[in-house]
């Protein structure tokens, strides 16, 4: 009899056992996230192929107060250990683990925020843009240029002209040193693949040299049609050693000092290394972000004889071969302009 009693006695302590245990699970089920206030939800990703363990990793690393061991246990418990799958997910203050793994195992993907950086706009733009941003995570507040350049292995000297314009899409968590690592790793792929498509490498010697000058382009004309137009006319002063005589480029160089009116002297500085129509060949750097169409434009430039082109209006040019034609073109619209 005693013997049975002990017996009975095991079983209940077992049974007190697995449920304390499984209360010690459900805690973690039901218990919010976050202890603290967050500002905004926080994304992670997960790869094809990330395996359970690969998976509890993940949503630690982006801050779930949870071990592995538990992680596995509350989705063996919850039968979805199998189902849990890839894509971007998200979760709040006021999250529970049961409404993530529920989340990754439906497949409950993020919804998706875009941001569009614009073709022209220079790298000190996108920065404010970045920062404006109030979706993104802020962490390039605190990073210096160099310290950019290391963590997103950038291999040029300067920022300006590396990140591709175009629409991005993320979600809420990720931060503007992503946006910016997805802009630059897009122009490295962009730039490549248009290069090795390019035949001609006698005045466009490399890949930079073509986004150096394909950000000229995009500064002066927004006109799709001009760009192979505007890109042959630089060539061709390229190829007979003319200067480029860009005003653009003279403003790039003046910076925050440039009120809006190019000026005379402007064009004669010699001490702005900015300036073409002082420097002949083409800038140090970038001036502007240059969208595919520019760079194509540059790698593939129209074949004409035109070295000259003024503005016409309307954002449009009148494109001419001699000095002569440009100089009555110059005369024409600059009158017409003035009055």
């Amino acid at each position: 009899m005693k013997k049975v009693v002990l017996w009975l006695g095991s079983l209940a302590v077992l049974a007190i056992a697995a449920g304390a245990g499984w209360t010690y699970y459900q805690k973690h089920l039901t218990a919010t996230i976050f202890a603290r206030q967050i500002e905004r939800p926080i994304g992670f990703n997960i790869p094809r192929g990330a395996s359970l363990r690969d998976i509890a990793e993940i949503n630690i690393n982006a801050g779930a107060p949870i071990s592995i061991t538990e992680f596995i246990i509350l989705a063996q418990k919850l039968q979805i250990a199998a189902k849990l799958q890839a894509g971007r997910y998200q979760f709040a203050k006021g999250d529970t683990m049961r409404d993530v793994l529920v989340a990754i195992a439906e497949g409950k993907v993020a919804p998706a925020e875009r941001i569009t950086i614009i073709e022209g706009t220079s790298y000190r733009d996108l920065r404010e843009l970045l920062k404006n941003d109030i979706r993104l995570k802020k962490i390039l507040a605190g990073m210096d240029e160099a310290e950019i350049r290391r963590t997103l292995q950038i291999k040029y000297s300067s920022l300006e002209g590396i990140f591709l314009p175009e629409t991005y899409f993320f979600t809420p968590g990720d931060s503007d040193l992503d946006i910016l690592k997805r802009a630059y790793q897009s122009m490295e792929k962009t730039l490549q693949t248009l290069w090795e498509k390019h035949v001609d490498k006698g005045i466009i010697k490399t890949p930079y040299e073509a986004l150096v000058l394909a950000s000229i382009v995009e500064k002066e004309t927004g006109a799709a049609e001009e760009r192979p137009l505007i890109a042959s006319v630089f060539i061709n002063r390229l190829r007979k050693g003319i200067r480029l005589q860009a005003d653009p480029t003279v403003i790039y160089g003046l910076g925050t000092q440039f009120d809006g009116n190019l000026t005379r002297p402007h064009l004669r500085d010699k001490n702005n290394v900015y300036n073409t129509y002082m420097h002949r060949g083409l800038t140090p750097t970038p001036i502007a972000l240059p969208g595919k169409a520019a760079i194509d434009a540059v790698l593939n430039p129209a074949d004409t004889d035109l070295y000259y082109f003024v503005a016409s209006g309307g954002g449009r040019h009148v494109f001419s071969k001699t000095l002569r034609e440009h100089n009555n073109a110059v005369n024409k619209y600059q009158r017409r302009r003035k009055k």
